[in-house]
């Protein structure tokens, strides 16, 4: 939730500073910044050296009468005087007459090539240079310099580098080659071959700040918009992209994989192809996960590309995601080792050894991690800033030293010790520190500091059987809209009587919030009357430290034909403690339901008496100030048929009150992050039957930053399984061992601990649902600015993250979402995801806004949509700091509605008014020897050959808790449907010829089944 990806997509370096004399010691300040220009050229072109005549020539110029030489230096002259005056066909007629009289004149071929540029003609001038023998002594250098730069300009790139690379081969030491050459590569998204060039500048310790920028992580793009020329300052070196590969690597960075596929594709199936392009192209594919594309694009792959990162980079991402663990670690390993800036290979990487019970090199790999995402953070701020941000170079010169790329680290060094005017003994000092770490072979990280200490030598290299296929066209999804339902949800919590705002203090806070005050407060769907009808519980907080109790308590409305009473007072519900998160569940077993509520302090359960109030008892003996808990959720967790508590906890720390940091303009310079503080321990409240619980902390080794949970059945086996999502930290799926009766973290094996780019990610709000109608459940998170919502897809016994291919990635990712919810909103049958999103604070490195909109994104069975939603009441048009999300079928009309809390605006009652044909059926269950909420329980709907399962769960949302009623939409059939329900007790149960467009009510070993309305 928290975790700041400071990684922009391309760096636009502000200035450019040249640190060549500096290192070279000379004895006085640097100058000051010099724009950067245009790569300088091989040779000037308005002058031509007499050096550059062989001796050989100039003993053929002593058989010419001294009058000749005369006449040629007259001619030269001349021709010069013309050129200045324009007349470049009088000074070119000059210069032709003379290479009649001496046709390997190589000066006069030079300065005849120079005029025909000069005159726009340059096709003709490189003609003249390329009469010039590259194996001539003297010009042959020249011409083949000169020449590649105006290869370039006419842009014909490929005659230009290989006209680059033959000079360098020639002179490795050669400077402006290189230079020209990495430019070149850059733009045309060739990052890693353009970094081998700007690697070698730096060990010759002539090196500009934008090139010492491009080193700092290469999957990104060096990239100015061609559209916005007047943004660049002047004598700013504009990064343009130049063809396929270098648009296709600005779309990669942007994690628009699909555009990098179409943009790359044609030239992969004609087999024109750069390496690099190539392996860029399979690691889109691999992001995408598109397994017959994987397999089409391997087929085609030479030993060429694999000598590129990208190359074992998608191999990896492909071998995790399959869950071939140690061929994984080998091709992540082998993508790190030719890029060690490879951020999203390195996070990857985590999963597989976790996976292998290799714990302590996961961790060596997550320190690695963390260093690489300080270094994009003061990368970008050195780029943003309109100054030089001395502080930013000096915190990026320490991370890289860290990163054991130490003359990048003395490079940025010596540019921050010119900044700030710093002694010439210190640049010295630097300089001489530069000289002696290339003389000792320790510029860059060796084989093992990349890796970590890994030794790649004891995992397999993967091995693929593929055969070249068929054509396979790229095919961009086409989602048609003829068949979309138009949504339309309605704001009617005013118009109900509905009147609640959560507070984070006894007094309006708009902003610096404590960590405590970020999170927001829960509302509970509850039936406590049994009237049929949803009634809601608010959390409320609203007090101050330190005694975190105030004056507004918490709220619970009852819902008197579609019209809400407060009735907290009469039903004796008052709570003035700072409250979080509220769920609902009969603990008693009486048939009433009763109310959990987690406060800063004691956490507090209500029990139902059943005549419309309630009893207060705590839940621990401790009143922990300290401590914030979040989500908590009731269910059977040992297996005894009795709902027991869990209750998720953030953290834990004597300096929760801690303020965020103002500016001197009085503004919140950054939120504040749980890493900050100490982690908190969950807990499991165990009910023994008999009114008393045993709260014990869960596993008190394995404590993370805890916001989200669900109860039920994720693995099909007896008993309920915990999927508790982290913030910072991965998540969490505990799975009980029925013997032991111990819990066990499975997620990273599971692969639902990280995201698909090994990311352990913010985690706040969790919806679960069948979102893929495969039969099995899959589980949504929202998450952190800068990062997709992730969509955990059951596959056999694992999951997969497919947000990408599901395209959740474009809409979700500039937001910050908390509560998420699967409601089939048009009751087509395929689930829907709402999210509600508002950051955490309104800060200064706030990638977007503070407030923010809640988002309605239709299923289509194959990927997600962001729809318009019609709403009358101008909810959907303003931004809240969304936070609580419960679903609810408010008045009873088969469609889901919606309850969402915000930070200092008043909750929302969405109803749905979607104007739809659509049916469907609602189940609500009570179990007799399973618990009587039977969380866990599996319900199958079958209706026109068609089939859907839903699970009862607890915990679904974020600090909330939804109406205890599984629906099923079922599009436009109006047959009989079968419902089966597959209670936790193992018994299973089958209801036949049910009419559509009702609520039933059915009862764990009874056959009957009843409608209730």
């Amino acid at each position: 939730m928290y975790l700041e990806k400071c990684r922009q997509t391309f760096s636009r370096v502000w200035r450019y500073l040249l640190v060549g004399a500096l290192l070279l010691g000379c004895s006085r300040a640097p100058d000051a910044v010099q724009p950067s220009q245009v790569p300088s050229k091989m040779e000037d072109s308005s002058v031509v050296p007499r050096s550059i005549v062989s001796e050989t020539e100039e003993s053929t110029w002593d058989s010419i009468s001294e009058s000749s030489v005369q006449d040629r230096e007259t001619a030269i002259a001349t021709a010069e005087r013309l050129a200045t005056q324009n007349d470049f066909a009088g000074a070119s007629e000059l210069l032709q007459k003379w290479l009649l009289v001496s046709p390997d004149d190589v000066e006069v071929l030079f300065r005849l090539a120079n005029v025909r540029a000069a005159s726009g003609r340059l096709d003709q001038a490189i003609e003249l240079l390329d009469e010039i023998p590259e194996e001539h002594p003297e010009a042959g250098l020249p011409a083949l310099g000169q020449s590649a730069d105006w290869c370039f300009q006419l842009q014909r790139y490929d005659e230009a580098e290989c006209r680059y690379r033959k000079v360098i081969e020639k002179v490795p030491a050669a400077v402006p080659p290189r230079r020209q050459l990495a430019y070149l590569l850059n733009r045309q998204g060739r990052r890693h071959e353009a970094a081998m060039q700007i690697c070698e500048l730096c060990r010759h310790g002539d090196v500009h700040q934008d090139e010492l920028h491009a080193l700092v992580i290469l999957t990104d793009a060096m990239y100015d918009d061609p559209s916005r020329p007047d943004e660049l300052e002047e004598g700013t070196l504009p990064y343009w992209p130049i063809g396929e590969c270098g648009e296709a690597r600005r779309l990669f960075a942007v994690q628009q994989y699909d555009d990098v596929i179409s943009t790359l594709h044609e030239r992969v199936e004609a087999g024109e192809a750069m390496p690099a392009e190539m392996a860029l192209y399979g690691r889109a594919v691999a992001e995408t996960q598109d397994d017959d594309r994987f397999r089409w694009w391997l087929a085609r792959t030479t030993s060429e590309t694999k000598d590129f990162a990208d190359y074992w980079a998608a191999i990896g991402a492909y071998e995790s995601r399959h869950h071939r663990f140690p061929q994984a670690v080998r091709a992540l390993g082998e993508a790190i080792s030719r890029d060690p800036s490879d951020f999203i290979s390195i996070g990857r990487i985590r999963q597989p050894l976790i996976a292998l019970g290799h714990v302590e090199l996961a961790d060596r790999w997550n320190v690695r991690w963390s260093a690489l995402r300080d270094t994009m953070k003061f990368n970008n701020q050195i780029a943003q800033s309109n100054e030089p941000n001395v502080d930013a170079i000096a915190a990026l010169a320490a991370t890289l030293f860290k990163l054991d790329r130490r003359l990048e680290a003395v490079l940025w060094k010596i540019l921050e010790s010119g900044y700030r005017g710093l002694a010439i003994s210190e640049i010295k000092r630097l300089s001489v520190e530069r000289r002696r770490i290339v003389a000792t072979g320790e510029a860059f990280p060796s084989e093992q500091e990349r890796l970590c200490g890994l030794d790649l030598n004891r995992y397999p290299v993967p091995k693929f059987d593929v055969l070249p296929s068929e054509r396979l066209g790229f095919h961009a999804a086409n989602r048609t809209d003829e068949n979309t339902v138009h949504a339309c949800f309605t704001n009617v919590a005013s118009k109900s009587g509905l009147h609640h705002t959560y507070r984070v203090s006894s007094t309006d806070a708009s902003q610096q919030y404590s960590i405590h005050q970020t999170l927001g407060g829960g509302v509970a769907v509850i039936d406590f009357d049994l009237d049929g009808a949803a009634d809601l519980a608010f959390a409320q907080g609203g007090s101050d430290p330190p005694s975190f109790r105030g004056d507004v308590s918490n709220q619970l409305y009852r819902n008197a034909d579609s019209v809400f009473v407060d009735v907290t007072n009469a039903s004796g519900t008052t709570e003035l403690q700072y409250s979080l998160g509220l769920t609902s569940g009969d603990w008693n077993q009486d048939g009433f339901p009763d109310l959990v509520v987690s406060n800063i302090g004691t956490g507090v359960l209500l029990i139902n008496n059943g005549d419309g109030t309630f009893s207060r008892r705590t839940l621990s003996n401790s009143d922990n100030r300290e401590r914030v808990p979040s989500s908590i959720a009731m269910g059977d967790l040992d297996g005894d048929h009795l709902p027991d508590i869990f209750q998720c906890v953030y953290v834990d720390d004597p300096d929760i009150n801690r303020k965020p940091p103002l500016d001197a303009l009085g503004r919140v310079v950054r939120a504040v992050s749980p890493g900050e503080y100490r982690v908190g321990a969950d807990e499991i409240m165990i009910n023994d039957g008999e009114g008393d619980v045993r709260s014990t902390s869960f596993r008190d080794r394995d404590h993370s930053y805890a916001l989200g949970v669900v109860v039920t059945d994720l693995d099909g086996n007896p008993g309920n399984e915990l999927f508790v999502g982290n913030d910072l930290l991965p998540n969490q799926l505990w799975t009980r061992d029925r013997v032991e009766q111990d819990w066990n973290d499975v997620a990273t094996l599971k692969g639902c601990a990280f995201d698909d780019s090994g990311v352990a990610t913010g985690s706040m709000g969790i919806a679960i649902g069948d979102f893929d109608s495969s039969g099995t459940l899959d589980i949504h998170v929202s998450n952190y600015e800068n990062q997709n919502s992730t969509l955990f897809l059951a596959d056999k016994d694992a999951y997969q993250d497919r947000s990408v291919p599901f395209r959740l990635a474009g809409p979700t990712r500039s937001m910050v979402g908390f509560g998420s919810q699967a409601i089939d909103f048009d009751n087509d049958s395929n689930l829907d995801l709402m999210i509600t999103n508002g950051h955490l604070d309104d800060s200064m490195e706030n990638h977007s806004s503070f407030r923010q909109p809640p988002q309605l994104l239709s299923n289509s069975g194959s990927d997600f949509r962001l729809v318009e939603v019609s709403d009358p009441s101008g909810y959907w048009a303003s931004n809240y700091l969304g936070r609580g999300m419960a679903r609810l079928d408010f008045n009873r009309d088969g469609k889901n509605d919606v309850v969402i809390t915000h930070i200092g605006q008043p909750s929302a009652l969405l109803l749905n008014e979607t104007s739809t044909n659509h049916h469907w059926m609602q189940v609500q269950l009570i179990g007799t020897e399973s618990e009587r909420d039977a969380i866990g329980a599996r319900v199958h709907a079958r209706w026109s050959k068609r089939e859907a399962v839903e699970w009862s769960a607890a915990g679904d949302g974020y600090l909330s808790r939804n109406e205890h009623v599984i629906s099923f939409g079922l599009g436009p059939a109006s047959t009989p449907v079968e419902i089966e329900v597959r209670w936790p007790s193992g018994k299973r149960q089958v209801h036949r010829d049910i009419k559509v467009d009702q609520r039933v009510l059915i009862v764990e070993g009874q056959a009957e089944h009843y409608g209730v309305f």
